[in-house]
């Protein structure tokens, strides 16, 4: 006997799988279809493709130390075979005619998967493909079909996610890539038609969008105002020598020295006028010394005394008169001393402009700006002074025009720099004109795009693209586009699923069809393929061509077999009576299902309904009618010592001398005979509809009491449960069967 899996020996480097083969191959004949499997599975693992369904198997068959757990209980539907298939990558399907194994197999196939059905009898392969429904006789494939696994997994995405309304885009016409404007393009013009371009960065750059809204007489302003702007800004430093004017511009405007400037405006222009009246006597005027404290205000009470009428005199002098004396003393005009009206305003104006270049230190000083040394100097500043106000009331009107441009939307001017940025792109958006050229330049690439079109048939989106364009908002020509884009992926892929299918259609026209049907669940069902069991291990497929490998007749096949696992991920082995049958004893040639039983995999129990068995093991006949005086059949078959790596079982057959149906009643679970020789593992309680749908056993408890009355009634089918060295198996028995209650009840 093989002992089959994953050594327990630690620190070994062969790949389990690879050992897996070599034990499997180690007594096939040496030229057989298991030894050139072998061979192509060496092959494949030589390069780093060993199939994945060894691994799983190496897994399945490794020898384990704790008990054998209680496998699934189905409740004999087909659907439950999906469930395992899903869960294990082995499992061992008892069937007992080909209309059971083709129940299962379609329901296997409805789930999506790709199944290979093989075995050696060839009637057995035609009688499972002629029991399928005759919907899923197009599933059936002789050959492999002409796409690849790629292409097959492409056409079913295509066709699941395809829709009713994906599937007119191959009969609607779209538009030329080349003649659709770009995004930049239609952006360009529409911000400079005054529409909605790009998002704006700042509130700058919202600036265009805003005008557009504006009417025409207010735009006309506006353009004004900044064009004025730009124009004293470009004047503040012509010749390039003034650097301090811009700060001194922006200390003005958006600063605290309004108020110093102000100041210092007036006193220049009051020193230019003075300097005027003091073109002709100005070279000659002098000061002599250091005035004293009030010079100007007692020397401007002098002149207006005189200026009143009032004379100079040599004896009983005015007040006015005595208190300039020390003043007069200071000042010369061509040497001479002042006594004249005229000499005197003019000497007025000289002390008058000697303060103020005083006071104008100062205000320069004060504004981070160069004094100027003489008067020509105070001249200049001056004539700067007036450039700096000029720019200064041209920013303060662009700023409240904008700031109060729309509502919603002002626009902060927070420095010199966004002042002179805002001017600048007001300029350049060139008003009305431009605004209405631009707009003309998108109404014809509206116009040019819809004329390239024919005038039915076009696809909906192409109505939307069109609108944007004449709408002048970049948003949504941007989201029409997304949507062009998306009605030509889908178009493109209507044109592949057709081709596609085209190919399909050629080799399998069944398939195909069922493919386009209409249905909730057309595009899930899978591919069977019969291939003959030498056949199949010959010419193992690549991989993943296949999910699942359905094993006809492995209870009559050896262990070598096996190795069919390499053609997919998961196999199930069918063999008919496997659920009451016991295992092989050991020494003997081990089968498929013989190294599958002591792995311990789920077994999927389909029932029988009268219908020929497999071929490999007889049908079961059935048990005939037992006396009134027999003795009840034992609640558990026969079982042989348990395999190899097992430390927990069933327990052994009850003796048939001893009643167990009051002890089952009881409900205590406690049986009258021989303490079991292993421990007995926690069993799947069966449910009360399964075990007696009818209610049969709560009559008989009813009977035993005397409060009911016998029932007339039996039904059809009921469900037996069998324990094996596997665990707890389910399987419906006819009522024909007519072993005892109390055995039924209690198994």
């Amino acid at each position: 006997m093989l002992d089959l899996g994953a050594s327990e020996q630690s620190g070994l480097t062969e790949d389990p799988a690879e050992g897996l083969v070599a034990e499997l191959t180690a007594h096939a004949v040496e030229d057989g279809s298991p030894a050139h499997a072998a061979a192509e599975i060496r092959r494949r693992g030589a390069v780093g493709e060993m199939p994945i369904g060894m691994y799983r198997l190496s897994e399945v068959l490794a020898p384990v130390s704790a008990a054998v757990p209680a496998q699934r209980v189905p409740d004999g539907e087909p659907g439950e075979v999906v469930e395992v298939v899903r869960q294990y990558p082995c499992a061992v399907l008892d069937a007992s005619s080909p209309a059971k194994v083709a129940e299962n197999l379609a329901a296997v196939l409805r789930d999506g998967k790709r199944v290979l059905v093989s075995g050696v009898d060839a009637e057995a392969l035609s009688a499972v493909r002629d029991a399928l429904p005759a919907p899923l006789h197009g599933l059936c494939l002789d050959s492999p079909p002409p796409l690849s696994d790629a292409e097959l997994r492409e056409l079913r995405s295509l066709l699941v996610t395809a829709t009713p309304g994906t599937r007119v885009r191959l009969g609607q016409a779209l538009p030329n890539p080349n003649l659709v404007p770009t995004a930049d393009r239609v952006a360009a013009l529409c911000r400079a038609a005054g529409g909605r371009g790009y998002p704006p960065r700042d509130g700058v750059d919202l600036l265009p969008e805003l005008l557009g809204g504006l009417d025409s007489g207010r735009l006309a302003a506006l353009m004004d105002t900044a064009r004025r702007c730009m124009g004293t800004l470009a004047a503040l430093d012509p010749r390039g020598d003034a650097e301090w004017t811009g700060p001194l511009l922006e200390r003005v405007l958006l600063g605290s020295g309004r108020e110093k400037f102000d100041s210092l405006l007036r006193r220049t222009t009051d020193v230019v006028l003075s300097a005027d009246m003091l073109r002709d006597a100005g070279d000659q005027m002098a000061v002599v010394g250091a005035l004293p404290p009030g010079a100007v205000d007692q020397l401007r009470a002098y002149v207006n005394y005189l200026d009143a009428g009032g004379r100079a005199r040599l004896y009983f002098r005015s007040p006015q008169q005595k208190a300039v004396q020390p003043v007069l003393r200071h000042l010369r005009l061509d040497g001479l001393p002042l006594k004249d009206s005229t000499a005197l305003h003019h000497a007025l104006a000289f002390v008058e402009l000697i303060e103020a270049m005083d006071t104008i230190g100062a205000h320069c000083r004060a504004l981070q700006i160069p004094e100027p040394r003489n008067v020509p100097g105070v001249a200049e500043l001056n004539r700067q002074l007036d450039r700096v106000e000029e720019a200064a009331r041209a920013a303060e009107h662009l700023r409240h025009e904008v700031l109060f441009i729309h509502p919603t939307s002002p626009v902060p001017v927070p420095d010199l720099h966004a002042v002179e940025h805002v001017a600048r792109t007001i300029v350049e958006t060139g008003g009305e004109s431009a605004m209405a050229r631009a707009r003309d330049e998108l109404t014809g690439l509206a116009d040019r795009l819809w004329r390239s079109m024919p005038p039915s048939g076009v696809a909906p989106e192409f109505g939307v693209l069109v609108g944007a364009l004449r709408e002048m908002s970049l948003p949504a020509y941007l989201d029409a586009q997304a949507m062009l884009a998306a009605a030509r992926r889908e178009q493109a892929d209507q044109r592949r699923q057709e081709q596609l299918l085209g190919r399909l259609r050629a080799a399998a026209p069944g398939l195909a069809a069922l493919w386009e049907e209409e249905g909730p669940r057309r595009f899930t069902q899978g591919t069977a393929r019969f291939v003959p069991l030498d056949e199949l291990l010959d010419g193992l497929p690549a991989a993943d061509t296949a999910d699942l490998v359905l094993l006809l007749g492995a209870g009559s096949l050896g262990a070598e077999n096996l190795l069919v696992a390499a053609a997919a991920p998961r196999l199930v082995a069918v063999s008919t009576g496997f659920a009451s049958t016991p295992p092989a004893p050991a020494g003997g040639e081990d089968t498929v299902l013989d190294t599958l039983r002591r792995a311990g995999v789920p077994v999927i129990v389909a029932g029988g309904d009268g219908a020929a068995a497999s071929p490999e093991v007889p049908a079961q006949p059935a048990a005939s009618a037992a006396p009134a005086h027999a003795p009840s059949a034992p609640a558990y078959v026969e079982m042989p010592a348990p395999p190899p790596g097992v430390s927990e079982v069933p327990p052994p057959p009850l003796d048939l001398a001893v009643d167990t149906s009051n002890d089952m009643d009881a409900g205590d679970g406690a049986a009258d005979g021989p303490a079991p020789p292993f421990t007995v593992p926690a069993q799947r309680e069966a449910p009360t509809q399964e075990a007696d749908p009818s209610g049969r056993v709560g009559n008989r408890r009813a009977r035993a009491s005397g409060s009911v009355d016998e029932p007339t009634e039996q039904p059809e089918v009921e469900t037996e449960y069998v324990v094996l060295p596997l665990g707890i198996v389910a399987r419906p028995v006819e009522s024909a069967d007519d072993r005892g209650d109390d055995q039924r009840a209690g198994a």
